[in-house]
């Protein structure tokens, strides 16, 4: 089902695109590690700075695990992490 490059797209414009439902964009986030290519990575890698999107931090770093990349982007993963709390820190002071 993901040889289709338009399916692909899809999947991965619901995962990016804040106007979706929580639960839509968590099971398309989980999804793109079926697609078995770590190009989703730099799409879905900056949800982690948004401080509002922790609720998908989760599965961001499930698919780049599950796509064999983790190690590749753990500093980034880390500091994108540490952004969103230092965004949500200023906003709540």
């Amino acid at each position: 089902e993901f040889d289709d490059p338009e399916i692909r797209r899809a999947v991965k414009e619901v995962a990016i695109n804040d106007a979706y439902p929580l639960e839509i964009r968590i099971k398309a986030i989980e999804k793109l590690a079926d697609v078995s290519d770590e190009t989703v990575i730099p799409s879905i890698i900056p949800i982690l700075s948004d401080y509002n999107q922790y609720k998908l931090h989760q599965a961001v770093i499930e698919t780049i695990k599950k796509l064999g990349q983790y190690d590749n982007y753990e500093q980034e993963i880390r500091r994108r992490i540490f952004e969103a709390h230092q965004k949500a820190s200023i906003i709540n002071e």
